[in-house]
């Protein structure tokens, strides 16, 4: 990846997984805005795929990529971005590939940071009926249901200061 930590720009390909970028940015202490539950799949495809990553207050994780580069299904390699080829930029953000092969991608960057999580598990009505209140709760949150037993468990993100604690082996 091309890193401008002036900037707090990234360029990387396409292909790269999103656990290699966050590797990458570490080195020049910075991080990715939002992400996903998961880094395994590829840049590309978070980009594609409109990934929402955690929190009320976070965009999806597209609306950091500033251009791209897009190779067509005509064998053209086109530059794009909110300003050139606005269309097919805003088209490729969540075309699950239909508007070509993503080839590289810049996003907005951030500077490194570190959350503290809290996770804890309600009913699923307790859950829907305060969403609102547990979605503004943290920075960022994360639901995830589990319908055969009528329960949510909830994890609330807030940045931090604290060192990270190291598990004893």
């Amino acid at each position: 990846p091309q890193i401008d930590r002036e900037k707090l720009l990234a360029t990387a390909q396409g292909g790269i997984t999103l656990c290699a970028l966050h590797a990458a940015l570490d080195a020049h202490g910075l991080a990715m805005i939002n992400v996903g539950s998961i880094s395994e799949q590829t840049l590309a495809g978070m980009v594609t795929t409109a990934t929402h990553g955690t929190g009320i207050a976070q965009s999806v994780v597209s609306t950091h990529v500033t251009s791209l580069n897009l190779l067509t299904a005509e064998g053209n390699l086109v530059h794009c971005s909110r300003e050139e080829n606005a269309g097919l930029f805003m088209a490729t953000l969540c075309g699950l590939g239909a508007t070509g092969v993503v080839v590289d991608i810049t996003m907005r960057v951030c500077p490194a940071f570190r959350l503290r999580e809290v996770q804890e598990t309600f009913s699923s009505d307790e859950v829907i009926d305060g969403f609102d209140s547990f979605m503004r709760a943290s920075e960022y949150v994360r639901v995830w249901w589990w319908p055969q037993i009528r329960a949510m468990r909830v994890s609330s993100m807030d940045r931090t200061e604290e060192v990270r604690r190291r598990l004893a082996m």
